[in-house]
């Protein structure tokens, strides 16, 4: 079926309808809407759609920004890794140059429990160095409302 159509077939008990939506939104395509179908009595009609969280992005060369909203306590650990935390916020950084690529990301967790400014929860900072391509090196800190949650440090080798 093309794009952007839809078709009405009489059938003998009643008729079908089934339409094929194609969206473009064009400069607004950083933000994307989790959703699930809901089904109406007798679970095979659908009664509605259920909004559960949202994801918005932008990327410019070599940095990103992603923000991640979970608006069903139920779906927290599906949208931002955590079942304790509703949104997490993301900004990435990487750049390479001759001599190796370096890699910086940074993601801020909130939990509607917490009693920090804004509802913070937690954050984890990654570095990683690639100083070429036999070896690499990578860190990460993750701190919560509690102190140093985790560090981890890595160094990859290979020949």
């Amino acid at each position: 079926m093309p794009r952007d159509s839809g078709s009405i077939a009489c059938v003998d008990d009643g008729k079908t309808f089934s339409f094929v939506p194609d969206m473009n939104l064009g400069a607004y395509d950083c933000l994307t809407l989790f959703a699930e179908l809901v089904s109406g009595p007798g679970g095979g009609d659908a009664a509605g759609i259920y909004v559960y969280g949202a994801e918005w992005f932008v990327e410019w060369p070599n940095v990103l920004l992603r923000s991640i909203t979970s608006f069903d306590d139920t779906k927290n650990e599906e949208l931002t890794g955590y079942a304790e935390y509703w949104e997490v916020i993301t900004i990435g950084s990487s750049a390479g140059d001759c001599c190796g690529a370096v890699r910086f990301d940074l993601d801020t967790y909130f939990a509607t429990t917490s009693s920090w400014l804004f509802d913070w929860g937690q954050t984890t900072i990654r570095v990683g160095l690639e100083l070429g391509a036999s070896l690499g090196v990578r860190a990460s800190l993750t701190i919560d409302a509690g102190g140093l949650k985790s560090f981890c440090f890595g160094i990859n080798v290979a020949w």
